[in-house]
């Protein structure tokens, strides 16, 4: 019995000495501890801005920020503040003071300010060792495709029900739509983008433009945007392989391929049918739409449906011209009798009527007849597959652009590859380069005026908006028109494949050339090309093979912006 009273004694000992001994502890390094606690507080305030870098960058890359890292900040936000209203200095101050009579040290106020200090900064240790992320943010895909200004025409209707009829069905897994260059395809296919997500026919929408010279790398980047997919691997196949996981993920998924010109190889992009995952939904994998100037292209994609989109009637054309020139139309017989023309002109294209209109939307009518009169007497353009009609009215609406600084930024335009989203500030780095922008001092004013000039074209329907605002996009009809323009007026040219090159080298005409694009294009090495008067040289290639020879640049004396890009 004394041996289990005298045991129980010893635990109560060495519980109480430990008790008092840590209390020593706490009294004899209160000032270690007030210090190591001021050393954690700043820690945790560098370690807090390092992570709102990294969010300040997230969010202007459009990227959301994960909850738990929001969370952290805001523990942290609230630590900081409570140390900072904290007044260590009078606890400390206090501590010091002298008790019965100034004798000893206040004993007790040591004690807690020191024990305070240690739980705070073991508190501040552990936010620290939570803050160490890996990433603080990730990618939003886009809520859907954005349309704008649809109308829905009687001359489109019997093709978006046909198009939509053949989306529900089980059986049916790739669908077409073919037309005319401008005539609305790509409005049309956004426009099923829109009604198929309102109806919950598709978990998912995807859209990519493939345009004349395909690039595989372009469009599996556009459709992994849409799907909100990172890809961590660098080759085409490999990307290939992680985009068709994504699609097998038993979502409804519906890709839309935008503006083909030729067969595309879909195994080669990611994209492919699964059987199975077809016989669980009657909508379930992955359907696709594809756009195309020819049917016979929709053939060779084994499309099991197609519907073609034919252009506007006059009535259709008068209504949507006068939907962007407002009352005008109305005024006077002479203002009708003259829109009636100008639209004949447009040749039912809903891009031409848009560009004529926007143009002439603020004019007087003695506008409206002398761009009739240009019209009229316009010559012919020799672009394949444009009419005459059609190509004088959008280069009447580049010539009536209201200086020269938004004619350049047009033709500047046209030089990037069909299809392709362009960025504002490229435009920007090739006009400050080029010295297109009078009386500018500075890269901030050249910036605001770049924007300004984009913003206009817009207005005139010249350039369309891009997948987001640092971006901007092009027509490939008025693409066509543009680059006309430049080869003409400019000597600026774009050269898509190799045998056009030689081609102009044969004939010596490199020579003269103020501009020359090579976008995404065929030719493998660049040598032998003389071009004394060359100012701008886009280079965009992917091709690992591609060479440059040692001279190529000897006797380009005159070149002042080289965009070389995936070389």
């Amino acid at each position: 019995m004394e041996s289990i009273v005298s045991g129980a004694a010893n635990k109560v000992v060495e519980y109480t000495f430990g008790v008092i001994k840590r209390g020593f502890c706490y009294i004899i390094y209160v000032d270690s501890n007030v210090q190591n606690l001021k050393m954690q507080v700043q820690k945790l305030i560098d370690a807090r801005a390092s992570v709102q870098q990294d969010v300040y960058k997230a969010q202007r890359n459009a990227e959301e920020i994960f909850h738990h890292v929001n969370r952290w900040l805001t523990e942290v936000n609230e630590k900081i503040a409570e140390q900072a209203a904290t007044q260590s200095k009078e606890d400390e101050e206090k501590a010091t003071k002298k008790c019965f009579v100034g004798l000893f040290p206040n004993l007790k106020s040591r004690y807690q300010l020191s024990k305070k200090a240690e739980e705070e900064a073991q508190a501040i240790i552990q936010l620290l060792g939570e803050g160490k992320f890996e990433k603080v943010s990730y990618s939003v895909a886009p809520e859907g495709i954005v349309i704008k200004g649809y109308k829905a025409f009687e001359s489109r209707t019997s093709a978006m029900e046909g198009i939509m009829e053949a989306l529900r069905e089980s059986s049916v897994r790739i669908v077409g739509v073919h037309g005319m260059a401008g005539v609305g395809k790509t409005t049309l296919a956004k426009e099923v983008a829109s009604k198929v997500r309102e109806e919950h026919l598709f978990d998912e929408v995807a859209m990519a433009m493939v345009s004349h010279n395909p690039v595989i790398r372009q469009i599996q980047g556009e459709i992994a945007d849409m799907l909100g997919l990172k890809f961590d691997v660098e080759t085409d196949s490999g990307r290939a392989m992680q985009l068709r996981q994504r699609l097998k993920n038993g979502k409804r998924i519906l890709i839309i391929l935008d503006d083909l010109w030729q067969k595309l190889d879909l195994e080669a992009v990611g994209i492919s049918f699964d059987n199975e995952a077809a016989q669980k939904s009657s909508t379930a994998g992955c359907k696709i739409l594809l756009t195309s100037r020819g049917l016979d292209v929709l053939r060779l994609m084994d499309a099991e449906r197609s519907f073609e989109v034919k252009i506007l009637s006059q009535e259709e054309s008068m209504i949507l011209f006068a939907k962007i020139v407002g009352d005008a139309v109305g005024k006077s017989d002479d203002y009708q009798r003259v829109a009636d023309e100008l639209v004949k002109k447009c040749a039912g294209l809903p891009v031409a009527i848009l560009a004529i209109a926007n143009t002439l939307k603020t004019r007087d009518l003695y506008f409206w007849e002398d761009a009739l009169r240009q019209l009229q007497r316009s010559i012919p353009s020799n672009i394949k597959g444009l009419q005459d009609n059609v190509y004088s009215t959008i280069e009447l609406s580049y010539r009536w652009l209201s200086n020269e600084e938004e004619q350049s930024v047009f033709l500047l335009c046209g030089l990037h590859p069909q299809g392709f989203d362009i960025l504002v500030s490229d435009l920007l780095q090739y006009s400050i380069g080029l010295d297109l922008l009078e009386g500018i001092n500075t890269v901030e004013e050249a910036r605001k005026r770049i924007d300004v000039l984009v913003h206009e074209l817009k207005a005139s329907s010249l350039l369309l908006e891009g997948k987001g605002y640092k971006w901007v996009k092009m027509h490939d009809l008025i693409r066509d028109v543009s680059l006309s323009i430049a080869s003409k007026d400019k000597r600026m040219l774009v050269i898509e494949d190799e045998s056009r090159m030689k081609e102009l080298l044969k004939k010596g005409k490199l020579n003269d050339c103020t501009a020359i694009s090579l976008p995404y294009s065929n030719i493998h090495e660049l040598s032998g090309v003389e071009c004394s008067k060359l100012e701008l040289l886009m280079l965009l290639n992917e091709d690992s093979s591609f060479q440059i020879s040692d001279t190529f640049f000897e006797g380009m004396n005159e070149l002042k912006v080289l965009n070389v890009t995936g070389i």
